[in-house]
């Protein structure tokens, strides 16, 4: 991912499953992925968003 990236990379994370927006399933709940994502690269623990 680095060498592929045309910016500097800290971080890779990877999911199995996106969190959805509860009233619209299809969307990506982007405020509890990026909670998730921030607490992980804080030094919390990884499982899932």
């Amino acid at each position: 991912m680095r060498a592929a990236s045309p910016v500097a990379l800290a971080a890779v994370l990877v999911v199995l499953h996106m969190p959805t927006d509860v009233r619209h399933n299809s969307k990506i709940d982007r405020a509890r992925l990026a909670a998730w994502a921030d607490g992980v690269l804080a030094g919390g623990r990884v499982g899932q968003p």
